[in-house]
């Protein structure tokens, strides 16, 4: 099960940060965090340039690849959506032989009236992904279709993280040299409802609780390099202390923000 989170850059109140897909405890992505933030402030003596390379990327894990695709070597953002497209969609009589499959080119060409002149060449790119479906029964196993998000999208804000699922965050702060830890998941009492349209025009309800992170940590990088299993207690500890606190105060100064949201959650499953 992947464990998500974000390593970001700025203060408490105001950063933007990159989302983590897998592995985000602090034992593992919190360390590993610490000792590249560590490597650029023996390198510069400081952090910006660290801050102008994570925001530059859309996801952590590029920082190791300095944003190279491992599928298509561009340096651009996080490799997803990998599959393979055909020209046609009956996946039970796909074509035996490269030669069936310009047959097949051809014939849809000609029944669109399209320009035949690249069939050969899309033959011959096609091809591999009907022999990677007809040998693993999966269209694209070395990515040669894919996507690559856009860095200005991928911004993690205060404003838009969803704590329901981000379980750890990261704020790398250059003025203080300093590593804010964020413990989420935390579980609130304010609640909201989601009313959700099925595609018959059926309406279901439901009673949902809202979530936040709370700041369990600030991490001096100038000190020595923290214990990341005591970290990662005491932070299950402060947000167990939070969930405690705040039922029992659900006007909190913390928890307006989630005050203010709408009440209601709209999901509209009908076409169109």
């Amino acid at each position: 099960m992947s464990t998500r989170g974000f390593v970001g850059i700025g203060t408490p109140d105001h950063w933007e940060a990159r989302y983590n897909h897998w592995d985000s405890y602090p034992t593992a992505l919190g360390t590993d965090v610490w000792h590249t933030a560590q490597q650029f402030l023996q390198q510069d003596g400081h952090l910006q340039s660290f801050a102008q390379r994570l925001l530059g990327f859309t996801n952590w894990r590029q920082m190791a690849t300095d944003g190279l695709c491992e599928y298509c070597g561009q340096r651009t953002g996080q490799p997803h959506s990998i599959n393979g497209r055909i020209a046609f969609l009956d996946r039970d009589h796909l074509p035996a032989s490269r030669s069936d499959l310009v047959r097949q080119l051809r014939a849809q060409a000609k029944k669109f009236g399209r320009n035949g002149t690249s069939i050969l060449t899309d033959a011959a790119a096609q091809w591999a992904i009907i022999e990677n479906l007809h040998h693993t029964g999966y269209p694209d196993p070395t990515a040669l279709y894919h996507q690559h998000d856009d860095p200005t999208s991928a911004a993690i804000t205060p404003g838009t993280v969803d704590w329901l699922f981000m379980e750890w965050g990261y704020i790398l702060d250059p003025d203080r040299l300093a590593l804010h830890v964020y413990k989420g998941c935390v579980a609130t009492p304010i609640s909201y409802e989601q009313l959700f349209i099925r595609p018959d025009g059926q309406t279901d309800r439901y009673t949902q609780h809202r979530y936040t992170g709370t700041l369990t940590h600030t991490l001096a990088l100038t000190e020595p390099e923290p214990d990341w299993d005591s970290l990662t207690r005491e932070a299950h500890t402060h947000a167990e202390a939070m969930e405690a606190l705040w039922a029992g105060h659900p006007d909190d100064e913390q928890l307006r923000p989630l005050q203010a949201l709408p009440p209601i959650q709209i999901i509209d499953q009908r076409a169109g």
